[in-house]
């Protein structure tokens, strides 16, 4: 080192505790973003911090719906006994299968403590995509523990008499409402009944289905609807109400609404004063 107009100057050997102090501060420096702000290692957070910080960011880009669902699972994590306080890269696969088996004896359904395990995934997946990243990128205790069975309950039987009571007497009321004016609309009316009695699908369901999606070989219908996110999941018919369908899809275009009014247009505002 030479000062301005002067000798060199010859720097004696340093301390190993200057040279110590020297170290730490460059790691410091090191660690500091542009902004100034220190940077802590991958999984030196505690849990806690990390869901706090997942909820903030849920709350800026997604609905107030969703948010309170996730602030619902976040709520559970410390309930069920999951460590939160714990270092988020200390946690592991034993810690959240214990918080998975307290949670179902607690009395909670399988079905709720799997979407528990789910929103724990997306702390997980969020924190590893953070700059600098949360956690370490190979580390999934979450995804390393098995979601529990969910039991399907068995469908209601729905015996002929119960289902010519209540047919009847919904045809009853269509034939006597002073809108069903022709006969055709009281038909229509009918086959739409039968449809949302035997598949429990709601009005609109029924009434957007077209002939191209009917799938006659295997008989099944893609529903798209608010419950499925706009997305059309295929839905097999029952035997109840494949003699309607093959009896409106006679002479029917593709395009056309197997329950529609003539021309295949949509019937669904018609059929709607009924409700």
């Amino acid at each position: 080192m030479r000062p301005r107009g002067g000798k060199p100057i010859t720097l004696g050997p340093i301390s190993e505790d200057e040279a110590r102090r020297y170290l730490e501060a460059q790691e410091r420096r090191e660690r500091r973003d542009p902004r100034g702000a220190a940077q802590q290692p991958p999984g030196f957070l505690p849990l806690a911090t990390v869901v706090a910080r997942w909820l903030a960011d849920c709350r800026a880009r997604l609905r107030a719906k969703t948010v309170k669902r996730y602030e619902t699972h976040a709520a559970a994590f410390a309930a069920g006994g999951l460590p939160v306080d714990t270092r988020i890269g200390m946690i592991s696969s034993a810690d959240v299968q214990a918080f998975r088996d307290a949670r179902r004896a607690a009395g909670l359904s399988a079905l709720t403590v799997n979407h528990d395990l789910t929103a724990l995934g997306q702390v997980w997946a969020w924190a590893r995509k953070q700059v600098p990243p949360l956690v370490e990128h190979d580390v999934d205790p979450v995804g390393g523990v098995g979601r529990l069975d969910v039991e399907s309950p068995e469908p209601a039987h729905c015996t002929p008499e119960l289902h010519a009571a209540v047919t009847t007497a919904l045809r009853a009321e269509v034939r006597f409402c002073e809108r069903a004016d022709s006969a055709w609309i009281r038909a229509l009316a009918a086959d739409v009944i039968d449809m949302c009695w035997w598949t429990g699908w709601r009005l609109g369901e029924v009434t957007r289905i077209t002939a191209g999606d009917v799938d006659r070989a295997r008989w099944t219908v893609p529903i798209r609807s608010a419950r499925n996110k706009g997305r059309a999941v295929n839905w097999p018919l029952p035997a109840e109400v494949v003699p309607v369908l093959k009896r409106r899809l006679r002479r029917l275009k593709p395009e056309h609404h197997v329950f529609g009014l003539a021309g295949g247009a949509d019937a669904y505002v018609a059929l709607n004063i009924f409700r």
